[in-house]
């Protein structure tokens, strides 16, 4: 079973502060909007997942707009656009 579980894609920026824009791929936006951490894949073969803290999240229409910690710019979040992000299976509420 695997561990992290693909719950995105970063599409875009948004705002001048350094916010991605996020195509959401849980079963709702709510979840991802919610989450404390999500985490980047390894850059190469056997690294680990980069855990990065969600700052805050919020929905926009169809979308997820997420505050990350160390990314403060729109130059710093432009170089996140087209990343997918993870979650740590234990980090997603499952209902009864």
């Amino acid at each position: 079973m695997q561990q992290y579980i693909e719950i995105g894609k970063i599409v875009n920026t948004h705002g001048v502060w350094g916010a991605v824009k996020v195509e959401p791929w849980c079963d709702s936006p709510e979840i991802l909007s919610k989450m404390k951490k999500i985490y980047f894949p390894p850059v190469s073969k056997g690294g680990e997942f980069r855990e990065v803290k969600v700052l805050k999240g919020s929905i926009q229409k169809d979308r997820v707009l997420l505050t990350l910690e160390g990314t403060e710019t729109v130059e710093q979040a432009v170089l996140l656009k087209n990343k997918i992000i993870y979650a740590h299976r234990n980090d997603i509420p499952i209902e009864e």
